[in-house]
């Protein structure tokens, strides 16, 4: 599979967020622009398909957007991340070594949340942090989650994490 990683990692120069929380928050984050307002419709309609993500850690150093070399991911990077998105796909990945495998939150109204993910054909294993139990292979908050033919393998080693968490609504 074609590997990336976020360790050296050059960020796209036309990056924007609609929130500076996810600036430094995955290899492959999906999210709405600055532009965004709040109601505003989610991102949607993304594929994510046979990648090997990892070195999503705050350890790990990339380039910013503005050219400069000395940017940390986030306490709690993923290999991806999900913010305000809908009709989500990510398919045969390899997802290892990162702080969180994936990561998507909710905001607390339809619109604004996670809705419609699937997961298929996805190997999540060694994500986590050393003592933190607040860093897994996947964890989720979404309206309709399916997960199909994926394996969770262990945690990082020392990492109090589990496979999957899940905060969703009618999840398969």
């Amino acid at each position: 599979l074609p590997a990336l990683t976020g360790v050296n990692a050059v960020e796209c120069p036309t990056a924007s967020y609609w929130s500076d929380q996810v600036r430094s928050q995955a290899v492959i984050t999906v999210t709405p622009d600055v532009n965004t307002l709040y109601n505003d419709p989610p991102v949607q309609y993304v594929e994510i398909a046979n990648l090997d993500l990892s070195g999503a850690t705050r350890d790990a150093k990339y380039i910013g957007a503005d050219g400069l070399p000395d940017y940390s991911f986030n306490w709690g990077a993923a290999g991806v991340a999900l913010y305000r998105a809908h009709n989500i796909t990510i398919r045969g990945c390899e997802i290892h070594a990162n702080e969180n495998g994936i990561f998507g939150p909710s905001y607390g109204s339809f619109v604004r949340d996670l809705a419609d993910i699937t997961l298929d054909e996805c190997t999540l294993e060694d994500n986590g942090y050393p003592g933190a139990d607040r860093y897994h292979n996947g964890y989720l908050e979404a309206w309709n989650l399916l997960v199909q033919r994926c394996f969770f393998g262990d945690v990082a080693d020392g990492s109090k994490g589990v496979g999957l968490k899940l905060r969703c609504i009618n999840p398969v």
